[in-house]
């Protein structure tokens, strides 16, 4: 199962609910059975995330968030969900081999951008051609 933009309502029966206030801004990710919904301040679609079934672990880390990037998921060195505008920056990556999507917010599409190999530090990551500006990026870690 791949992760997609859906342009529906947010799921108002859920089992777990996670918020949290950056810069003025409400973010809320909520669990319905094993996929995981977030809700991005000014836009109009829902990320649904099928296989992240528990919040646990994954944690809101605004101090690691640069560049383009207004908020940032992380279960590091697993996985780390970054949205902004591109070009995205998140500050003290794991070194290692990790799969990247990416999805456009406004025009509700997604790219699967292969794996990259990460030095670790501040990794800075553009979008692939054909991507708008308003972006969520998803890292998974595949190597240890």
């Amino acid at each position: 199962m791949s992760w997609r933009i859906l342009d529906a309502d947010f799921p108002e029966a859920w089992e777990e609910d996670f918020r949290v206030t950056l810069a003025g801004e409400s973010w809320e990710l909520r669990r319905v059975g094993k996929t995981s919904f977030l809700r991005i301040p000014g836009c109009e679609s829902v990320l649904e995330l099928p296989g992240l079934a528990k919040f646990g672990g994954l944690f809101p880390e605004p101090e690691l968030a640069s560049r383009g990037t207004r908020f940032l998921l992380a279960s590091s060195p697993s996985y780390y969900i970054a949205v902004g505008r591109a070009p995205l920056g998140i500050d003290d990556v794991t070194c290692g081999t990790y799969a990247v999507t990416w999805f456009d917010l406004d025009a509700g599409s997604m790219f699967d951008d292969g794996e990259r190999v990460l030095d670790g530090g501040e990794e800075v990551l553009h979008p692939p051609n054909g991507a708008g500006h308003h972006v969520a990026l998803f890292l998974r870690r595949t190597t240890l």
